[in-house]
């Protein structure tokens, strides 16, 4: 018999192959990985192609470097604005309080329904952050603040944002790495 902490791993992982599955398929689809013409024409164009010069920056314009933004061309359903500032290395990952990985000094929140971008970034910028992802169709926001952060500031910023009147949920920006040996 399988303990319960075995299943609930065997469970985490193959939640994590399913999600790798879908991004491999999205990739095939969405992004010409097969070859010329292939796929549709929606392209990700990194501002900075140059990842080894984002290690370690922390002003607010060299936060935006590195951000991946996505177009939408030859008649695919407009979901509006979407980008997301991706990891340049281990380095960017950290732990939360509660022993999870996480990207260090990021989290990810919902605005409320009818809340303005331009709200979530004055309620942000007083946080010394920046908006460096965004997923218009959902209101959706990756943060970064400009400072390095410990794990129970990080806690500590989750819950005051969670607690904001503009934001409908506010939680880190969980990382998973998983060994596929078995596929």
């Amino acid at each position: 018999m399988i303990k319960k902490a075995g299943k609930k791993r065997i469970i985490i992982t193959l939640m994590v192959v399913v999600l790798v599955a879908f991004l491999l398929l999205f990739a095939v689809l969405y992004y010409d990985v097969i070859g010329e013409g292939a796929g549709s024409n929606i392209s990700m164009n990194p501002e900075n192609p140059n990842m080894e010069e984002l290690e370690n920056l922390r002003n607010p314009d060299e936060l935006m470097q590195g951000i991946i933004r996505y177009e939408v061309t030859e008649g695919l359903e407009d979901i509006g604005e979407a980008y997301f500032k991706g990891i340049t290395s281990m380095d960017d990952i950290g732990y939360t309080i509660e022993g999870y990985s996480c990207v260090k000094n990021q989290l990810l929140l919902t605005a409320e329904e009818g809340i303005t971008f331009a709200q979530i970034e004055e309620l942000v910028h007083s946080y010394d952050a920046e908006i460096v992802g965004y997923l218009e169709l959902t209101d959706d926001y990756q943060i970064e603040f400009y400072e390095e952060i410990t794990p129970e500031r990080l806690w500590t910023l989750k819950e005051e944002l969670a607690q904001n009147v503009l934001v409908k949920r506010c939680d880190y920006n969980l990382f998973a790495e998983s060994d596929c040996d078995f596929l």
